[in-house]
């Protein structure tokens, strides 16, 4: 049973009952990285390890698959993921057989992760199962539209300095922020275009915040591709990749003088990688944290 402070809690930021500010006060830590973090994040750059320790690493597909994809996640709570709905699919490529919805039992759940390589075997990484998939009911997996889901992990995550979770963006008027913003992507998701393989180890990135409607406007999208459900980030040459997907776009806010987390987006889809003309586009966090509230708060 999750705890009637921890109900609460989820309740006040995700309706937007109290500012941001306020909830800090009366919930907790969230969105609070460690000391030796760097303060300001270096585009294109390694994460110092466990610096974003809200990460999480899903691996995807059953062992007879001959594909099996990863994505990225958040914690937003002791027993749920926030990652994107195409996630959970498998992938409609040749050579991959028909695509079709992953079970719970075919998806892995790392936290505190820092190489890929050692994930198996660095005592500091919790291996988490699942098992429950929430994928949002107005997901189009043509449209991309409502691109969010939530993993109920089998057990709670006990949090310490390498795992902890972000603040989830709500509809509290204190949690809009001005374009432009910068923000970080983090993920383990491919660092060019020409790679085959994810990154090793967690990447970050800095990108500028921008609407939905700022990015109808800028980019080279089909009318009608960016929906109200969307955000867009872009700078030059910065973006996130193939890889990166179900990861947070993560945006500093300043609480009582000091920096607080909150994730505005998730990696959602794109053309290419850091085409000027195409901003990487990002599920609105804000627009369907009523859906995240009642799934958690309601939800098996």
């Amino acid at each position: 049973m999750r705890t009637t402070s921890e109900l609460k809690c989820l309740e006040i930021i995700l309706l937007g009952l109290l500012s941001l500010t306020a909830f800090v006060t009366a919930c907790g830590r969230c969105g609070v990285r460690p000391s030796t973090s760097r303060s300001k994040i270096i585009g294109g750059s390694a994460a110092t390890p466990n610096s974003w320790p809200w990460m999480a690493y899903l691996e995807l597909g059953a062992a007879r698959d001959r594909c099996k994809p990863s994505c990225g996640g958040t914690i937003i709570a002791r027993q749920w993921i926030l990652t994107a709905a195409h996630c959970l699919y498998s992938p409609q490529q040749i050579g991959c057989g028909s695509s079709r919805q992953y079970k719970p039992n075919e998806i892995k759940v790392y936290l505190g992760v820092d190489k890929l390589s050692t994930l198996r075997r660095d005592p500091a990484v919790l291996k988490m199962t699942v098992t429950k998939v929430h994928i949002h009911p107005g997901y189009n997996r043509g449209t991309h539209d409502n691109d969010i889901a939530l993993l109920k992990l089998s057990s709670k995550v006990n949090y310490n300095s390498k795992i902890s979770p972000i603040c989830p963006v709500g509809p509290s008027p204190s949690d809009v922020i001005p374009e432009e913003t910068p923000c970080a992507v983090t993920g383990w998701g491919k660092t060019n275009t020409a790679s085959r393989l994810p990154s090793d180890v967690l990447m970050q990135v800095t990108v500028k915040y921008i609407t939905a409607k700022t990015c109808r406007k800028i980019s080279q999208y089909p009318a009608g591709e960016i929906t109200d459900n969307m955000v867009c980030a872009k700078d030059t040459g910065k973006d996130s990749c193939q890889g990166d997907s179900g990861g947070p776009l993560a945006c500093p806010y300043t609480v009582n003088g000091k920096t607080i987390w909150k994730q505005l987006g998730i990696v959602s889809f794109g053309r290419g990688c850091a085409l000027p003309q195409y901003p990487g586009v990002y599920t609105d966090v804000n627009k369907l944290s009523r859906w995240i509230a009642r799934t958690i708060l309601l939800g098996p």
